[in-house]
């Protein structure tokens, strides 16, 4: 005959008695020996024939676990919807660009989508880091980018009127996405520019971030072709103008 499951078999003289497993151990029916529970499962009871797996969000490497408490949670920034996990590694990463403050997730669920100019940039992020100074990224980022031409800061702003920010100097080396520019004087812009416009006929401009041209008084004339832009030249004696 045989001990049933939950208890090994040990040979007493001529005899034979049922021996119970020990919490951590198990054994079917007939068995010689009780086994431990292999990792990523354990076994609070004594006489048992199965063990438990550790639950969705667990794992466990050690062998012969007698409480659940030898289960411990998927790291921050990892999830795992698999039971009976024995390695902290079979835990899954958040995919770059997603966050997962919490220990113990069971789903992918709780990766969240970084916000607008955040980024993680690698997988198994715990948090999302902000953007630099004259950076910018969209949700759910890896990465952030410079402000595009015409806008600088942070987050990324357009330009106001009277300033510009084009995307390299002259001298072909990015400019500073951190700030735009002020237009000099005889130049004015609106918002959002990348570059000034020289003030057209019949307009000046003498003071820097400028918005708006003014308009030559009665009497004064700036022509088109005028190397001077921060002022208007009165007419000729015998000749008028109109504002």
């Amino acid at each position: 005959s045989t001990c049933p499951a939950g208890t090994k078999k040990v040979s007493i003289q001529h005899d034979y008695e049922c021996h119970f497993c020990l919490p951590g151990k198990i054994a079917q029916a007939g068995d010689l020996s009780c086994v431990s529970c292999v990792v990523g499962q354990w076994q609070n009871l004594s006489s048992m024939s199965s063990c438990v797996a550790c639950h969705s969000g667990l794992w466990s490497n050690t062998s012969g676990a007698t409480t659940i408490k030898e289960c411990r949670g998927c790291p921050s920034g990892t999830y795992s919807t698999a039971v009976g996990l024995s390695e902290v590694d079979n835990c899954n990463k958040c995919a770059a660009g997603k966050k997962n403050a919490n220990v113990g997730s069971n789903s992918s669920d709780a990766c969240e989508d970084c916000g607008i100019n955040t980024k993680a940039a690698l997988e198994g992020s715990f948090e999302c880091i902000a953007c630099g100074i004259g950076q910018k990224s969209d949700s759910s980022s890896d990465k952030c980018t410079s402000c595009d031409a015409g806008e600088a800061g942070t987050p990324c702003t357009s330009c106001v009127a009277g300033q510009y920010r084009p995307s390299k100097n002259k001298d072909g080396t990015a400019t500073n996405p951190a700030t735009c520019v002020a237009c000099p004087a005889g130049f004015s812009s609106l918002e959002g520019s990348t570059k000034c416009q020289t003030c057209e006929a019949g307009r000046y401009s003498d003071r820097i971030g400028a918005a708006d041209c003014k308009i030559c008084l009665e009497g004064y004339h700036r022509p088109s072709d005028a190397t001077q832009l921060t002022s208007c030249v009165q007419c000729n004696k015998g000749e008028t103008s109109k504002e």
